[in-house]
């Protein structure tokens, strides 16, 4: 009885069962990546970028304590190499904080007081 082994890309295919050219012994497999014990490759440069526009939101958020998170975010975009992705959730809480602000600044519009209304009090 024989078999018809048809060549498929770098497959045979014998009765419907894949069959590899050249087996691999499971060492050869297992060898092919970094072992745990390799040490990762640190690069910092990312962390040293967010410190950076941290610290310079942070110096103009003492000097201008009302300016809006798209205001902000604009300075940062323009001032700094830091992906936009991280603004919102690190940037902008971490550098009121270090300004002396909340994290959140409080929601909605500002009040105006009376003497900007034109209202007087009586």
């Amino acid at each position: 009885m024989t078999l018809a082994v048809t060549r498929f890309g770098g497959f045979g295919f014998v009765s419907g069962a894949l069959v590899f050219g050249a087996m691999r012994s499971l060492a050869d497999i297992l060898d092919a990546g970094p072992t745990p014990a390799d040490a990762p490759e640190e690069d910092w440069s990312q962390m040293d970028e967010l410190v950076t526009a941290v610290a310079a939101l942070a110096e103009r958020l003492k000097h201008e304590p009302g300016l809006s998170r798209a205001a902000a975010q604009l300075f940062v975009k323009t001032e700094t190499k830091v992906a936009g992705i991280h603004f919102r959730s690190l940037v902008w809480p971490q550098a009121r904080l270090l300004a002396g602000l909340p994290a959140q600044a409080k929601g909605g519009r500002r009040q105006k007081s009376g003497a900007e209304s034109g209202r007087t009090q009586s």
